[in-house]
């Protein structure tokens, strides 16, 4: 993974063109109350954030944190990914109309300027302000939208039949703490136990902030039910950036979720071998020049079975070529949450493969005879999404026939 350099820049473009169209289109208190407006609602959406971030309240506070004045602060923020493009795609129509309006002043400037003598233009600005307003909403409506199921069939060449048809929920990204509450993570956990999976899969970034929120787990791990081969679950990112690690695990066990690290595990009575990675966090990742590995060699629990299925989850995808040199079949991540926006006709083309440089940030991919599935998951730190939904992915194990040989 890479992060394009042109990102921070562009969001203060979005931040200078917000602030230009306030001083341009507006005057005298009208500006001033405009400008006052805007200055709190930043203050606040960066207040919010952090206030929620390191409260050391009880739960009950920092829901109404969460509900009240986090998650509308982000409305706004989400109003400023939205105000990119489109400030971009004024900028442009500006710059095409110029010819058709030759009074007034050149560029950005003419852009912001309302111009009495060309009505048609300003209701194009105007049009396209609103239709930002509408993007904004609808891409924090996708978030904060149920998640959807997305139901797949996994082919795999050679697999036994006594997993043909079976079933695993894949669940990532959950973000309890910051971008999901107990109330939503009971509702998605009784949302896949309804789909009636085989066995419960969550790929990591289970919870921000505190391990002591991990103790939570049991009420959503009480709403899956009773899964037939089980549920487990391995750390991401954001688990290992909480503020001890270690007890996250304890309250997670304790909470009744096995946590997978750096271990294998052969379900009793099925021929499959679940192999859950740890995540290094962010900083760990440094050690390996900025590429996650996994070292099959570090692995813990009993040895391979001949035969089996094995099925590697890391909650970051860019390992797929270790677990496909290692043998493994099928491997199961999130971290990339669909790249927050996708192309509507194409959810592999989306801001994490087009812009952050990841080459599997969506859906299903093939090296060899490694099957990938990415999953968008169900929450982010961030309440803006567009067409990259929340999801439970449903994935049913196919057999596919093995090329015979020449």
């Amino acid at each position: 993974m890479f992060f394009n350099p042109l990102i921070p820049p562009a969001m203060i473009l979005a931040q200078i063109l917000a602030w230009l169209f306030l001083a341009r289109r507006l005057g005298g208190a009208a500006r001033a109350i405009a400008k006052g407006i805007y200055l709190l609602a930043n203050v606040a959406a960066l207040g919010s954030f952090y206030a929620l971030y390191y409260s050391p309240g009880p739960p009950t506070v920092s829901a109404l944190l969460w509900d009240y004045v986090y998650r509308p602060a982000f409305l706004w923020e989400a109003v400023h990914l939205a105000w990119l493009p489109l400030a971009l795609a004024l900028s442009v129509l500006g710059l095409a109309l110029r010819r058709l309006s030759r009074p007034g002043g050149k560029g950005l400037q003419r852009l912001f300027k309302a111009d009495t003598r060309k009505p048609r233009l300003l209701d194009a600005r105007v049009a396209l302000l609103a239709l930002m307003l509408a993007l904004a909403a609808y891409g924090y409506a996708h978030q904060l939208a149920p998640p959807r199921v997305r139901a797949i069939d996994v082919p795999i060449a050679g697999l036994p039949p006594a997993l043909e048809g079976f079933r695993v929920a894949l669940v990532s990204d959950l973000h309890y703490g910051l971008g999901q509450n107990l109330t939503g993570l009971a509702a998605a956990m009784a949302q896949a136990a309804s789909l009636r999976p085989d066995l419960v899969i969550l790929a990591g970034d289970l919870v921000d902030r505190r391990a002591s929120l991990a103790l939570d787990f049991r009420i959503p791990v009480h709403s899956l039910g009773s899964v037939p081969h089980g549920v487990y679950a391995v750390l991401g990112n954001h688990d290992r950036g909480v503020d001890d690690p270690d007890a996250l695990v304890a309250n997670l066990r304790a909470a009744g979720l096995p946590v997978l690290m750096d271990q294998r595990l052969n379900l009793p009575g099925l021929p499959l071998s679940l192999i859950g990675f740890d995540d290094p966090g962010d900083e760990g990742l440094e050690y390996h020049g900025g590429r996650l590995r996994l070292d099959f060699g570090r692995v813990k629990g009993p040895p391979p079975r001949p035969g089996d299925l094995e099925v590697a989850v890391s909650h970051r995808p860019e390992g797929i070529a270790d677990a496909s040199s290692a043998g493994a079949r099928l491997m199961l991540s999130g971290h990339t949450h669909g790249g927050q926006v996708a192309a509507p006709w194409d959810d592999q083309l989306n801001l994490a493969s087009l812009v952050f440089g990841f080459p599997y940030s969506s859906g299903l991919y093939r090296i060899s005879d490694l099957t990938l599935f990415v999953t968008s998951g169900l929450a982010s730190g961030f309440q803006f999404r567009l067409f990259a939904w929340p999801e439970i992915a449903v994935l049913t194990l196919r057999g596919q026939p093995q090329p015979a040989n020449p």
